[in-house]
């Protein structure tokens, strides 16, 4: 049995955003903890929110593939429109619900969790933010450095 808390969920991925003024490559940290995850033997994964489950393997190869998808999603919004927000980029992005929908923590969640996508794209060399200055202030403008995202699986 491995104990995960919330760290791999059966149907959902967990939230990956930082705390106001954080700048570190979370999702890349998150990654990484998936990928020393995958070969342990697991018969059954207990959490804190959800309900147990089997095939830990699978499960983290899917997360894996989720946030390749939506790495690829955040180049093509990056792409569409060199020197967007982040929060441009969150709206380009396909949601639950719509973003008209999304409201408060909702919506900021998904803000987050795109940062934390345009953060793990830049630390990899695959956008490059020059609206930040080394503070981490100032207002966010991406521009890409290549055509596509990173491979994760």
């Amino acid at each position: 049995m491995l104990l995960t808390g919330d760290h791999i969920l059966p149907r959902i991925t967990p939230n990956i955003s930082p705390a106001p003024g954080q700048h570190d490559d979370l999702l890349g940290m998150y990654i990484s903890s998936l990928r020393a995850l995958a070969g342990i033997p697991a018969e059954e994964v207990l959490l804190a929110h959800e309900y147990r489950f089997a095939g830990l393997t699978e499960r983290v190869n899917g997360l894996l593939r989720h946030h390749e998808e939506r790495l690829g999603m955040v180049m093509t919004a990056v792409h569409a429109t060199p020197g967007c927000t982040s929060v441009a980029v969150a709206e380009a992005l396909t949601w639950s619900r719509p973003w008209d929908q999304m409201v408060g923590p909702h919506r900021r969640f998904a803000i987050g969790e795109t940062f934390s996508h345009l953060v793990h794209l830049e630390r990899t060399g695959y956008l490059v933010n020059k609206g930040l200055d080394s503070n981490g202030g100032g207002v966010d403008s991406w521009f890409p450095l290549h055509d596509t995202g990173p491979k994760l699986v």
